[in-house]
Protein backbone atom coordinates (compact mmCIF):
# COMPACT_ATOMS: atom_id res chain seq x y z
CA UNK A 1 0.00 0.00 0.00
CA UNK A 2 3.13 2.09 0.89
CA UNK A 3 4.17 1.63 -2.36
CA UNK A 4 1.55 2.59 -3.99
CA UNK A 5 1.31 6.28 -2.41
CA UNK A 6 4.69 6.43 -3.19
CA UNK A 7 4.78 6.78 -6.69
CA UNK A 8 1.54 8.62 -6.44
CA UNK A 9 3.55 11.07 -4.35
CA UNK A 10 6.74 10.76 -7.08
CA UNK A 11 4.10 11.40 -10.04
CA UNK A 12 2.68 14.26 -8.44
CA UNK A 13 6.03 16.02 -7.59
CA UNK A 14 6.33 15.60 -11.21
CA UNK A 15 3.81 16.91 -12.98
CA UNK A 16 4.52 20.08 -10.50
CA UNK A 17 7.91 20.13 -11.79
CA UNK A 18 6.70 20.15 -15.06
CA UNK A 19 4.21 22.49 -14.03
CA UNK A 20 6.91 25.26 -12.89
CA UNK A 21 9.66 23.92 -16.03
CA UNK A 22 6.59 24.98 -18.10
CA UNK A 23 5.85 28.41 -16.46
CA UNK A 24 9.87 29.33 -16.39
CA UNK A 25 9.85 28.18 -20.43
CA UNK A 26 7.07 30.48 -20.93
CA UNK A 27 8.16 33.28 -19.14
CA UNK A 28 11.90 33.56 -21.26
CA UNK A 29 9.49 33.66 -24.08
CA UNK A 30 6.94 35.92 -23.10
CA UNK A 31 10.00 38.17 -22.15
CA UNK A 32 11.12 38.73 -25.52
CA UNK A 33 7.75 40.47 -26.06
CA UNK A 34 7.97 42.73 -23.71
CA UNK A 35 4.62 42.31 -22.79
CA UNK A 36 2.60 42.28 -25.48
CA UNK A 37 1.79 38.53 -25.00
CA UNK A 38 0.28 36.91 -21.72
CA UNK A 39 -0.59 33.09 -21.10
CA UNK A 40 -3.97 32.27 -19.24
CA UNK A 41 -5.87 29.66 -18.18
CA UNK A 42 -9.95 29.07 -19.29
CA UNK A 43 -11.90 26.85 -16.95
CA UNK A 44 -13.77 24.43 -19.16
CA UNK A 45 -16.91 22.11 -17.63
CA UNK A 46 -16.17 19.43 -20.26
CA UNK A 47 -15.77 16.10 -19.74
CA UNK A 48 -14.88 16.98 -16.00
CA UNK A 49 -13.06 20.04 -14.53
CA UNK A 50 -10.96 20.86 -16.93
CA UNK A 51 -8.95 24.28 -18.27
CA UNK A 52 -7.60 25.93 -22.11
CA UNK A 53 -4.23 27.00 -21.98
CA UNK A 54 -4.63 30.57 -24.02
CA UNK A 55 -1.90 32.76 -25.35
CA UNK A 56 -3.42 35.98 -25.84
CA UNK A 57 -2.73 39.84 -25.59
CA UNK A 58 -1.91 41.72 -22.33
CA UNK A 59 -4.92 43.88 -21.53
CA UNK A 60 -3.44 46.88 -22.74
CA UNK A 61 -4.00 45.88 -26.12
CA UNK A 62 -7.36 44.28 -26.02
CA UNK A 63 -10.33 46.78 -26.97
CA UNK A 64 -14.14 46.14 -27.23
CA UNK A 65 -13.52 47.85 -30.52
CA UNK A 66 -11.54 45.24 -32.19
CA UNK A 67 -12.84 42.09 -33.73
CA UNK A 68 -12.11 38.91 -32.16
CA UNK A 69 -9.42 36.38 -33.52
CA UNK A 70 -9.26 32.87 -32.37
CA UNK A 71 -6.24 30.48 -33.33
CA UNK A 72 -5.83 27.18 -33.43
CA UNK A 73 -2.62 25.44 -34.14
CA UNK A 74 -1.85 21.55 -35.85
CA UNK A 75 -0.82 18.22 -34.74
CA UNK A 76 1.60 18.39 -32.44
CA UNK A 77 1.45 22.07 -32.16
CA UNK A 78 1.07 24.28 -29.23
CA UNK A 79 -0.38 28.06 -29.09
CA UNK A 80 2.86 29.24 -29.46
CA UNK A 81 2.91 28.26 -33.31
CA UNK A 82 1.15 31.64 -33.60
CA UNK A 83 3.11 33.66 -31.86
CA UNK A 84 4.71 35.99 -34.55
CA UNK A 85 1.87 36.38 -36.62
CA UNK A 86 0.28 37.63 -33.05
CA UNK A 87 2.51 40.07 -32.34
CA UNK A 88 2.45 41.69 -35.69
CA UNK A 89 -1.47 41.56 -35.71
CA UNK A 90 -1.74 42.89 -31.65
CA UNK A 91 -3.20 46.25 -33.50
CA UNK A 92 -5.69 44.25 -35.57
CA UNK A 93 -7.64 42.61 -32.90
CA UNK A 94 -8.35 40.80 -30.35
CA UNK A 95 -5.78 37.59 -30.71
CA UNK A 96 -6.69 34.29 -29.06
CA UNK A 97 -4.28 31.20 -29.76
CA UNK A 98 -5.85 27.90 -27.75
CA UNK A 99 -4.11 24.44 -26.87
CA UNK A 100 -6.20 22.12 -27.77
CA UNK A 101 -8.02 19.95 -24.52
CA UNK A 102 -5.61 16.86 -24.35
CA UNK A 103 -2.73 18.58 -26.16
CA UNK A 104 -0.32 20.85 -25.25
CA UNK A 105 -0.44 22.59 -22.09
CA UNK A 106 -4.06 22.16 -21.60
CA UNK A 107 -5.41 19.47 -19.45
CA UNK A 108 -5.39 16.61 -20.42
CA UNK A 109 -8.89 14.30 -19.37
CA UNK A 110 -8.43 10.81 -20.25
CA UNK A 111 -11.05 10.31 -22.59
CA UNK A 112 -9.15 7.90 -24.81
CA UNK A 113 -12.08 5.29 -25.07
CA UNK A 114 -15.22 7.21 -25.18
CA UNK A 115 -14.80 7.79 -29.22
CA UNK A 116 -14.88 5.04 -31.74
CA UNK A 117 -15.03 6.79 -34.94
CA UNK A 118 -14.07 10.51 -36.63
CA UNK A 119 -17.41 11.26 -36.14
CA UNK A 120 -17.33 11.34 -32.33
CA UNK A 121 -13.58 12.76 -32.38
CA UNK A 122 -14.91 15.98 -34.11
CA UNK A 123 -17.98 16.13 -32.30
CA UNK A 124 -15.88 16.04 -29.01
CA UNK A 125 -13.28 19.07 -30.39
CA UNK A 126 -15.91 20.78 -32.11
CA UNK A 127 -17.67 20.68 -28.65
CA UNK A 128 -14.27 21.72 -26.81
CA UNK A 129 -14.25 24.95 -29.23
CA UNK A 130 -17.76 26.05 -28.57
CA UNK A 131 -16.51 25.97 -25.03
CA UNK A 132 -14.02 27.52 -25.47
CA UNK A 133 -15.97 30.62 -27.64
CA UNK A 134 -18.53 30.52 -24.60
CA UNK A 135 -15.70 31.37 -22.38
CA UNK A 136 -14.25 34.18 -24.00
CA UNK A 137 -17.90 35.67 -24.83
CA UNK A 138 -17.31 36.15 -28.47
CA UNK A 139 -20.60 36.93 -30.73
CA UNK A 140 -18.81 36.78 -33.97
CA UNK A 141 -14.94 36.28 -34.77
CA UNK A 142 -12.06 35.21 -36.95
CA UNK A 143 -10.99 31.63 -37.00
CA UNK A 144 -8.00 30.73 -38.01
CA UNK A 145 -6.77 27.23 -38.14
CA UNK A 146 -3.62 25.16 -39.20
CA UNK A 147 -3.29 21.83 -40.56
CA UNK A 148 -5.07 19.65 -38.14
CA UNK A 149 -6.27 22.65 -36.66
CA UNK A 150 -7.99 23.52 -39.65
CA UNK A 151 -9.79 20.63 -40.40
CA UNK A 152 -11.22 21.27 -36.47
CA UNK A 153 -11.61 24.79 -37.31
CA UNK A 154 -13.68 23.48 -40.87
CA UNK A 155 -16.34 21.68 -38.63
CA UNK A 156 -16.56 23.99 -36.21
CA UNK A 157 -17.82 26.42 -39.16
CA UNK A 158 -20.32 23.71 -40.80
CA UNK A 159 -21.93 23.41 -37.31
CA UNK A 160 -21.63 27.03 -36.50
CA UNK A 161 -21.93 29.67 -39.59
CA UNK A 162 -23.32 32.37 -37.91
CA UNK A 163 -20.61 32.57 -35.72
CA UNK A 164 -17.49 32.83 -37.90
CA UNK A 165 -17.19 36.09 -39.41
CA UNK A 166 -14.48 34.43 -41.97
CA UNK A 167 -12.44 31.09 -42.11
CA UNK A 168 -8.85 31.16 -42.96
CA UNK A 169 -7.06 28.04 -43.08
CA UNK A 170 -2.95 27.47 -43.06
CA UNK A 171 -2.25 24.50 -45.14
CA UNK A 172 -5.21 22.41 -43.57
CA UNK A 173 -5.76 18.66 -43.67
CA UNK A 174 -9.37 17.53 -44.68
CA UNK A 175 -10.86 19.16 -47.26
CA UNK A 176 -10.44 17.05 -50.54
CA UNK A 177 -12.46 14.00 -51.20
CA UNK A 178 -10.07 12.25 -52.71
CA UNK A 179 -13.23 10.01 -54.36
CA UNK A 180 -15.25 12.80 -55.43
CA UNK A 181 -15.37 12.46 -59.91
CA UNK A 182 -14.77 14.87 -62.03
CA UNK A 183 -17.49 15.81 -64.81
CA UNK A 184 -15.84 13.34 -67.42
CA UNK A 185 -16.33 10.51 -64.21
CA UNK A 186 -12.29 10.94 -63.95
CA UNK A 187 -10.82 10.97 -59.96
CA UNK A 188 -7.73 13.40 -60.46
CA UNK A 189 -4.27 11.92 -58.99
CA UNK A 190 -1.95 14.40 -57.62
CA UNK A 191 0.96 14.77 -59.07
CA UNK A 192 2.74 18.29 -59.02
CA UNK A 193 6.95 19.46 -58.22
CA UNK A 194 6.34 17.85 -54.56
CA UNK A 195 5.62 14.68 -55.40
CA UNK A 196 8.73 12.95 -53.99
CA UNK A 197 8.87 14.88 -50.54
CA UNK A 198 5.42 13.83 -50.49
CA UNK A 199 5.88 10.52 -51.46
CA UNK A 200 8.39 9.97 -48.65
CA UNK A 201 6.16 11.92 -45.93
CA UNK A 202 3.31 9.86 -46.78
CA UNK A 203 4.97 6.10 -46.09
CA UNK A 204 6.46 7.47 -42.72
CA UNK A 205 3.03 8.63 -41.51
CA UNK A 206 2.03 5.12 -43.24
CA UNK A 207 3.87 3.37 -40.93
CA UNK A 208 3.00 6.25 -38.20
CA UNK A 209 -0.74 4.76 -38.71
CA UNK A 210 0.16 0.96 -38.89
CA UNK A 211 2.51 1.19 -35.53
CA UNK A 212 -0.47 4.13 -34.26
CA UNK A 213 2.57 5.36 -32.30
CA UNK A 214 2.15 9.07 -31.30
CA UNK A 215 5.20 11.56 -31.02
CA UNK A 216 4.50 10.74 -26.81
CA UNK A 217 5.23 7.36 -26.99
CA UNK A 218 8.20 7.60 -29.72
CA UNK A 219 9.55 10.51 -27.07
CA UNK A 220 9.40 7.86 -24.28
CA UNK A 221 11.82 5.55 -26.12
CA UNK A 222 15.47 6.50 -24.62
CA UNK A 223 17.06 5.74 -28.48
CA UNK A 224 14.77 7.90 -30.02
CA UNK A 225 15.25 10.67 -27.48
CA UNK A 226 18.19 12.79 -28.78
CA UNK A 227 17.18 12.35 -32.28
CA UNK A 228 13.85 14.08 -32.03
CA UNK A 229 15.92 16.94 -30.02
CA UNK A 230 17.45 17.53 -33.14
CA UNK A 231 14.49 17.26 -35.16
CA UNK A 232 12.51 19.78 -33.30
CA UNK A 233 14.92 22.40 -33.37
CA UNK A 234 15.57 21.80 -37.48
CA UNK A 235 12.11 21.91 -37.53
CA UNK A 236 12.12 25.35 -35.92
CA UNK A 237 15.74 26.60 -37.94
CA UNK A 238 14.12 29.54 -39.52
CA UNK A 239 13.40 31.49 -36.29
CA UNK A 240 16.64 32.28 -34.49
CA UNK A 241 18.96 30.53 -32.13
CA UNK A 242 17.32 31.92 -28.63
CA UNK A 243 13.49 31.17 -29.82
CA UNK A 244 14.67 27.63 -31.74
CA UNK A 245 15.88 27.06 -27.92
CA UNK A 246 12.49 28.04 -26.27
CA UNK A 247 10.37 26.03 -28.86
CA UNK A 248 12.65 22.96 -28.72
CA UNK A 249 12.55 23.11 -24.70
CA UNK A 250 8.86 23.55 -24.57
CA UNK A 251 8.19 20.98 -26.98
CA UNK A 252 10.17 18.40 -24.71
CA UNK A 253 8.33 19.74 -21.44
CA UNK A 254 4.87 18.97 -23.14
CA UNK A 255 6.60 15.74 -24.30
CA UNK A 256 6.96 14.18 -20.24
CA UNK A 257 3.03 15.28 -19.55
CA UNK A 258 0.35 12.69 -19.05
CA UNK A 259 -0.80 10.70 -21.80
CA UNK A 260 -2.23 13.16 -24.13
CA UNK A 261 -5.12 12.56 -27.34
CA UNK A 262 -2.99 12.58 -29.98
CA UNK A 263 -4.50 9.39 -31.18
CA UNK A 264 -7.28 11.11 -32.55
CA UNK A 265 -5.30 11.53 -35.56
CA UNK A 266 -5.58 8.23 -36.32
CA UNK A 267 -9.67 8.28 -36.61
CA UNK A 268 -9.84 11.45 -38.11
CA UNK A 269 -6.99 11.28 -40.60
CA UNK A 270 -7.06 8.63 -43.22
CA UNK A 271 -4.30 6.94 -45.22
CA UNK A 272 -1.89 6.35 -47.80
CA UNK A 273 -2.48 10.32 -47.75
CA UNK A 274 -3.33 12.32 -45.06
CA UNK A 275 -6.90 12.89 -46.09
CA UNK A 276 -9.70 13.12 -43.95
CA UNK A 277 -11.89 10.39 -42.45
CA UNK A 278 -14.73 12.94 -43.21
CA UNK A 279 -13.38 15.45 -45.64
CA UNK A 280 -15.02 18.68 -45.68
CA UNK A 281 -15.05 19.39 -49.79
CA UNK A 282 -18.90 18.76 -50.01
CA UNK A 283 -19.57 20.41 -46.60
CA UNK A 284 -18.15 23.79 -47.88
CA UNK A 285 -19.88 23.83 -50.71
CA UNK A 286 -22.95 23.66 -49.17
CA UNK A 287 -22.01 26.29 -46.31
CA UNK A 288 -21.30 28.63 -49.05
CA UNK A 289 -23.95 28.25 -51.39
CA UNK A 290 -26.63 28.06 -48.35
CA UNK A 291 -24.71 30.80 -46.05
CA UNK A 292 -22.37 32.92 -48.61
CA UNK A 293 -19.60 32.15 -46.40
CA UNK A 294 -16.01 32.91 -46.47
CA UNK A 295 -12.92 30.71 -46.53
CA UNK A 296 -9.36 31.50 -47.55
CA UNK A 297 -7.17 28.76 -48.53
CA UNK A 298 -3.32 29.43 -47.39
CA UNK A 299 -0.36 26.97 -48.31
CA UNK A 300 3.84 27.04 -48.28
CA UNK A 301 5.13 26.52 -51.89
CA UNK A 302 6.89 23.85 -50.86
CA UNK A 303 3.88 22.27 -48.37
CA UNK A 304 3.62 18.66 -48.68
CA UNK A 305 0.17 18.77 -47.63
CA UNK A 306 -2.43 18.16 -50.78
CA UNK A 307 -4.71 20.97 -51.37
CA UNK A 308 -6.86 19.73 -54.86
CA UNK A 309 -10.06 20.30 -52.94
CA UNK A 310 -8.83 23.71 -52.04
CA UNK A 311 -8.34 24.51 -55.65
CA UNK A 312 -12.05 22.80 -56.42
CA UNK A 313 -13.66 24.62 -54.32
CA UNK A 314 -11.44 28.19 -55.21
CA UNK A 315 -12.55 27.49 -59.12
CA UNK A 316 -16.24 26.82 -58.56
CA UNK A 317 -16.72 29.67 -55.83
CA UNK A 318 -14.15 32.13 -56.51
CA UNK A 319 -15.64 35.30 -55.26
CA UNK A 320 -15.92 33.44 -51.92
CA UNK A 321 -13.08 31.14 -51.76
CA UNK A 322 -9.61 32.61 -52.19
CA UNK A 323 -6.50 29.88 -52.84
CA UNK A 324 -3.17 31.66 -51.70
CA UNK A 325 0.41 30.30 -52.15
CA UNK A 326 3.06 31.64 -49.33
CA UNK A 327 6.53 31.87 -51.56
CA UNK A 328 9.31 30.43 -50.60
CA UNK A 329 7.35 28.62 -47.09
CA UNK A 330 6.50 25.24 -46.01
CA UNK A 331 3.28 23.63 -44.28
CA UNK A 332 4.21 25.98 -40.83
CA UNK A 333 4.57 29.22 -42.92
CA UNK A 334 3.47 31.05 -40.49
CA UNK A 335 6.16 30.27 -37.97
CA UNK A 336 8.88 30.41 -41.06
CA UNK A 337 7.83 33.81 -42.51
CA UNK A 338 5.00 35.12 -39.95
CA UNK A 339 5.57 38.77 -40.96
CA UNK A 340 4.73 37.85 -44.67
CA UNK A 341 1.61 35.10 -43.48
CA UNK A 342 0.16 38.37 -41.73
CA UNK A 343 0.78 40.72 -44.50
CA UNK A 344 -1.31 38.42 -46.68
CA UNK A 345 -3.82 38.12 -43.95
CA UNK A 346 -4.21 41.62 -43.96
CA UNK A 347 -4.31 42.15 -47.40
CA UNK A 348 -7.33 39.33 -47.77
CA UNK A 349 -9.15 41.04 -44.62
CA UNK A 350 -8.85 45.00 -45.64
CA UNK A 351 -11.82 45.91 -43.41
CA UNK A 352 -9.32 45.11 -40.58
CA UNK A 353 -7.33 48.18 -41.82
CA UNK A 354 -10.32 50.08 -42.28
CA UNK A 355 -11.48 49.18 -38.63
CA UNK A 356 -8.01 50.14 -37.02
CA UNK A 357 -7.85 53.19 -39.13
CA UNK A 358 -10.93 54.16 -37.93
CA UNK A 359 -10.31 53.71 -34.01
CA UNK A 360 -7.22 55.88 -34.56
CA UNK A 361 -9.10 57.90 -35.99
CA UNK A 362 -11.41 58.26 -33.22
CA UNK A 363 -9.15 58.20 -30.18
CA UNK A 364 -7.22 61.61 -31.87
CA UNK A 365 -10.53 63.22 -32.26
CA UNK A 366 -11.49 62.38 -28.44
CA UNK A 367 -8.01 63.50 -27.83
CA UNK A 368 -7.90 67.12 -29.63
CA UNK A 369 -11.81 67.60 -28.55
CA UNK A 370 -10.58 66.57 -24.36
CA UNK A 371 -7.46 68.76 -24.99
CA UNK A 372 -9.44 71.63 -26.75
CA UNK A 373 -11.72 71.83 -23.65
CA UNK A 374 -9.02 71.34 -20.91
CA UNK A 375 -9.47 74.68 -18.57
CA UNK A 376 -7.33 77.80 -20.03
CA UNK A 377 -5.10 77.55 -16.30
CA UNK A 378 -3.66 73.97 -17.07
CA UNK A 379 -2.25 71.38 -14.43
CA UNK A 380 0.73 70.97 -14.34
CA UNK A 381 2.69 68.20 -16.55
CA UNK A 382 4.14 66.63 -13.67
CA UNK A 383 1.04 65.91 -12.08
CA UNK A 384 -0.19 64.34 -14.92
CA UNK A 385 2.75 61.18 -14.95
CA UNK A 386 2.45 61.01 -11.11
CA UNK A 387 -1.02 60.43 -11.67
CA UNK A 388 -2.55 62.93 -8.76
CA UNK A 389 -4.37 65.79 -10.11
CA UNK A 390 -6.83 66.64 -7.35
CA UNK A 391 -3.45 68.02 -5.62
CA UNK A 392 -2.22 69.65 -8.26
CA UNK A 393 -0.46 73.28 -8.65
CA UNK A 394 -2.16 75.55 -11.24
CA UNK A 395 0.34 76.58 -13.74
CA UNK A 396 0.02 79.28 -16.39
CA UNK A 397 -1.09 79.14 -19.99
CA UNK A 398 1.22 76.18 -21.60
CA UNK A 399 0.44 76.19 -25.48
CA UNK A 400 -2.13 73.60 -26.61
CA UNK A 401 0.67 71.89 -29.08
CA UNK A 402 3.14 71.86 -26.56
CA UNK A 403 0.87 70.08 -23.96
CA UNK A 404 -0.48 67.46 -26.29
CA UNK A 405 3.10 66.45 -27.07
CA UNK A 406 3.63 66.10 -23.71
CA UNK A 407 1.07 63.87 -22.88
CA UNK A 408 1.52 61.37 -26.35
CA UNK A 409 5.32 61.23 -24.85
CA UNK A 410 3.69 60.45 -21.15
CA UNK A 411 1.07 57.75 -22.85
CA UNK A 412 4.22 56.39 -25.01
CA UNK A 413 5.94 55.73 -21.52
CA UNK A 414 2.96 54.01 -20.32
CA UNK A 415 3.02 56.37 -17.27
CA UNK A 416 -0.65 57.35 -18.26
CA UNK A 417 -2.88 55.68 -20.74
CA UNK A 418 -5.70 58.01 -22.79
CA UNK A 419 -8.34 56.76 -20.48
CA UNK A 420 -6.93 58.15 -17.19
CA UNK A 421 -5.79 61.50 -19.00
CA UNK A 422 -9.51 61.98 -20.13
CA UNK A 423 -11.13 60.74 -17.08
CA UNK A 424 -8.88 63.14 -14.76
CA UNK A 425 -9.28 65.72 -17.04
CA UNK A 426 -13.34 65.23 -16.90
CA UNK A 427 -12.90 65.31 -13.01
CA UNK A 428 -11.13 68.06 -12.96
CA UNK A 429 -13.84 69.77 -15.50
CA UNK A 430 -16.49 68.96 -12.66
CA UNK A 431 -14.45 69.97 -9.83
CA UNK A 432 -14.23 73.50 -11.28
CA UNK A 433 -17.22 73.94 -12.33
CA UNK A 434 -18.91 72.73 -9.20
CA UNK A 435 -16.79 75.24 -7.28
CA UNK A 436 -17.41 78.08 -9.23
CA UNK A 437 -21.23 77.11 -8.95
CA UNK A 438 -20.36 77.61 -5.04
CA UNK A 439 -18.34 80.78 -5.23
CA UNK A 440 -21.45 82.57 -6.99
CA UNK A 441 -23.51 80.76 -4.53
CA UNK A 442 -21.68 82.54 -1.62
CA UNK A 443 -21.63 85.53 -3.94
CA UNK A 444 -25.36 85.68 -3.67
CA UNK A 445 -25.62 84.82 -0.03
CA UNK A 446 -23.12 87.40 0.79
CA UNK A 447 -25.65 90.29 -1.12
CA UNK A 448 -28.71 89.02 0.48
Amino acid sequence: MGSSNDKEVKVLEHQENLVKLRKEIEGKFLDRYEGNLVYKDIELDYYGKNFCHVLCLNENFIDPRKPNILLIHGFQGTSISFNFMMNELKEYGNLYSIDLLGMANSSRPQVHDLFKNASEWIEFYVGFIEKVVESLKFDKFYLIGHSLGGLLSGWYSVKNPEKVIKLTLFSPAGTTDFLKKNNDGTITEIKDHLQFGRTFAYTILNLIFKLKITFQDIYCIKIFNSWIKKGIRKRYRHIGVEENDIYGQLTEQIAQLPKDLDKMIFFVISNPVPSATLPLEDKFEKLVSENNFKIDYYYGENDWMEYLGAQRLHQKFASNINFIIVTNSGHTFQIESPIKAAKLFLENNKELIEMRNKRLEEDHLKKVDTIENVPDKMLSLKSFSDNNINNADIKGDIDDEYFEEQIDDLIRKDEMNYEQFVDKIVKHNSHNSNSESHEKEEEVNQKI
